[in-house]
């Protein structure tokens, strides 16, 4: 596992014969179920950690090249049938006429696919916990060709049972809270006779550009950061678009200050958009010298080194702005840091 603003982490899921639909073995009950059961964790709520209690904007996707390289590798399984496992006799289809169909389908669909727009559900049944998407029909919807219209049902209807796992990658976007989840198909590596390189090759190949990806991302948003500008200066500007003193609206005069220093940030506080406020040159300036903070609503608090007739040389403070930019727990810390390790370490002060 990879540090937390590295942002990967994974888990491995068997592909069962309950689970799959066109390509069930023969003798399992039921049509296919739409139950993916996820072994491996003792307690429902370590699930809903791995998946970031399924927030509202985390995003779940297969991937198009994964999907082709999968069925390129099972291409054996499905042109002999053989069923390599000793507890299964068969399948109940005939899986061959489905696989040029199941390849051509991939190939039409989008780089990423999106699995479900409406996020999933997490229950627990006797055999344990399992996903389903929320939007998922009751009925399994086949369409003519025998692709289901979901596509939470491609999987279960192009992955072999027994032989089958998929790997679900965790990213979380660098300087942002949201998560992308990759599900991604292979063959088990113990399967004889079957090949699986493509496959493992691909996942290998898309941690690999996830972190060149990361890296180059960073070190752009880092070098804009320094400055005030780019994607940190973005995030600033989604909450408020005034100086905090001022109240100068004019965004070529706004500077994006970091509430805690950039020298005493780790990397993601850098560019982290609750860690800014903007503020006109001169009360930047005072702002990063300890001579005035703002406590959690947003008050100015002036240090007694700056003399009244200097402060009000400098700038005049407008009593009409709206001084409530502190509206979230993230900026209040940030703020908090400021107030003791650089308001207070120059200043005696009351509030």
């Amino acid at each position: 596992m990879y540090s937390s603003d590295e942002i990967i982490e994974s888990i491995e899921v068997n592909i069962s014969d309950s689970f799959c639909h066109f390509t069930k073995a023969k003798g399992t009950s039921g049509n296919g179920e739409a139950k993916l059961f996820i072994k491996g964790f003792q307690r429902l709520h370590e699930i809903k950690t791995f998946f970031s209690n399924f927030r509202y904007d985390n995003e779940y996707v297969y991937l198009r090249e994964n999907l082709i390289n999968y069925l390129n590798d099972a291409s054996y399984e499905y042109l002999n049938q053989s069923i390599i496992m000793n507890d299964i006799s068969g399948y109940e289809n005939n899986i061959l006429e489905k696989y040029k169909p199941f390849l051509n389908y991939v190939r039409s669909c989008d780089n990423k696919i999106q699995i479900t727009k409406k996020n999933f559900e997490i229950k627990t049944q006797k055999q344990g916990h399992y996903l389903r998407p929320k939007d998922l029909p009751a009925r399994c919807d086949c369409g003519s060709k025998g692709i289901t219209s979901h596509p939470w049902n491609l999987m279960r209807d192009i992955a072999l049972p027994k032989i089958s796992k998929v790997q679900i990658i965790k990213v979380r976007h660098f300087g942002s809270s949201n998560y992308t989840f990759y599900f991604l198909l292979f063959l088990d590596h113990d399967v004889q006779k079957v090949s699986y390189h493509n496959s493992q090759i691909l996942i290998d190949k898309i941690l690999s550009e996830i972190k060149l990806k990361y890296v180059g991302l960073k070190r752009q948003r880092m070098i804009e950061a320094r400055t005030g500008q780019g994607y940190f200066r973005d995030q600033i500007f989604k909450r408020t678009n005034i100086c905090l003193v001022t109240g100068i609206k004019n965004a070529k005069l706004l500077e994006a200050a970091h509430i805690k220093p950039w020298s005493r940030s780790e990397d993601i506080e850098k560019i982290d958009g609750y860690n800014g406020i903007l503020l006109t040159s001169n009360c930047h300036k005072l702002f990063d010298i300890g001579f005035i903070t703002f406590d959690d609503n947003g008050k100015l608090l002036k240090s007694n080194i700056l003399k009244e007739n200097e402060y009000n040389k400098l700038f005049k403070e407008d009593n009409n702005v709206n001084k409530d930019p502190i509206s979230n727990e993230k900026s209040k810390t940030y703020l908090e840091w400021h107030r003791k390790w650089v308001f207070e370490k120059f200043n005696n002060y009351e509030f």
